[in-house]
């Protein structure tokens, strides 16, 4: 719960999947004690302007990185995935959508 008490600091709400949960077992966040820093797991997904993702289904396209720092700038985290952009997902814009959830 060490991640979870270091968000709430920051403002930030941490909604965690039940354990056993594929998606609570894959989470690789982290609160690093000594640095008082946060890593994140994020999971890119990418959708093509026409809708269909590489491979002409209607999935997106999903990548992953196990640990980004709470201080990364976030266009730079993504850019070492531009090479998934092909020319059938390649949005015209990218844009960077971040929720904030409200406390319950």
């Amino acid at each position: 719960f060490k991640v979870q008490t270091a968000a709430h600091d920051r403002k930030t709400t941490v909604l965690l999947m039940p354990v056993g949960m594929s998606r609570s077992k894959s989470n690789t966040s982290q609160y690093h004690t000594h640095q008082d820093a946060l890593s994140w797991r994020l999971e890119w997904v990418l959708h093509s302007a026409t809708g269909n993702a590489a491979g002409g289904d209607d999935a997106p396209t999903r990548v992953y990185d196990r640990s980004v720092s709470e201080s990364a700038v976030i266009s730079t985290a993504f850019s070492k995935h531009k090479h998934v952009l092909t020319s059938t997902n390649k949005p015209t814009n990218v844009i960077f959508l971040m929720a904030k959830i409200p406390a319950i």
